[in-house]
């Protein structure tokens, strides 16, 4: 089944992103790159930053929106149907000042998911909201952040960043088309267990 990781950053070459991901480095839309289209629908400019090299790619930077601005990320899917959506909203940065997940997860212009978290404060741990809505410490969110399943009516996935106040950031967005729910819940088992270093 088709999928995509896309990672978040200032500059393409910071970090080697996993198999079958790719990076956005405030790329507008339509930008084509791993097979898939995607990008900013408005320029979000320098807004972009490379955090960490010595965390998961998937963490290792961020695009964002500032206070008072709203930008919306797309990602062209192949077709409809049903789709496992992962995020990780947040920023590894140890003291993020104003930081918040203020973000709408869309099939085109019908909401899926929102998430309005405040992420700002101290810690060696940053966290990381995932696409269910938890909040993990950037240590814990690869092997226990949990996929949404949507059934697209559309194939556009639209998601919306609000910097109401504050600013909101996105490090990792990843998509994969799934059979079914029970498909879904496999593949939530195998991640884990790949994660781990186990098998089911």
């Amino acid at each position: 089944m088709a999928g995509i990781g896309i990672n978040f950053r200032d500059s393409s070459s910071y970090v080697t992103d996993g198999a079958g991901q790719t990076y956005c480095v405030g790329d507008n839309y339509p930008t084509t790159r791993g097979g898939w289209t995607f990008g900013w629908t408005t320029s979000i400019g320098s807004d972009r930053r490379d955090r960490s090299d010595a965390v998961t790619p998937e963490l290792s930077g961020i695009n964002f929106v500032r206070s008072g601005n709203t930008h919306t990320f797309r990602l062209d899917l192949p077709a409809t149907g049903n789709y496992a959506v992962r995020l990780a909203l947040g920023d590894y940065l140890t003291a993020p000042s104003a930081a918040w997940a203020d973000a709408v997860l869309k099939d085109d212009t019908s909401t899926i998911a929102t998430y309005t978290v405040d992420l700002s404060g101290t810690s060696a741990d940053p966290p990381f909201v995932d696409a269910a809505g938890n909040t993990w410490a950037a240590s814990a969110w690869l092997a226990s952040n949990v996929p949404i399943e949507h059934t697209f009516s559309s194939t556009t996935l639209n998601l919306t960043l609000d910097g109401d106040g504050h600013f909101s950031m996105v490090a990792h967005l990843a998509v994969e088309q799934v059979a079914s729910a029970s498909g879904l819940l496999l593949r939530q088992q195998l991640h884990n267990a790949q994660r781990h270093g186990g098998a089911l």
